[in-house]
């Protein structure tokens, strides 16, 4: 799924227990983006808890976004912390 500069992309995760249920970690669920050039654009932000173990961060390309594969990477620590990474491709404006 692509996205044009200047447009929001909303990343959404889950946790769930090791029962499969859904649930909320001890601590925050963060997230870290890095654009194609592999520059850091957020660092260990924290994202929104949205209902029991639904969480989203929303993040606002900039109109000069660097065209390419973008990385996010959510953390949560509840025990034995758990990372989960996601790309998304950033096109320039038509």
């Amino acid at each position: 799924m692509g996205f044009y500069q200047g447009e929001t992309v909303t990343i959404e995760t889950s946790v769930r227990d090791s029962d499969n249920v859904l649930t909320n970690p001890t601590t925050s669920i963060t997230i870290s983006i890095t654009d194609a050039d592999g520059v850091a654009k957020v660092t260990d932000q924290a994202m929104t808890n949205d209902s029991t173990g639904k969480y989203h961060y929303d993040h606002a390309l900039p109109a000069d976004a660097v065209a390419g594969v973008w990385v996010a990477e959510v953390t949560a620590s509840s025990g034995k912390p758990s990372i989960e990474q996601l790309s998304f491709l950033v096109e320039e404006s038509l």
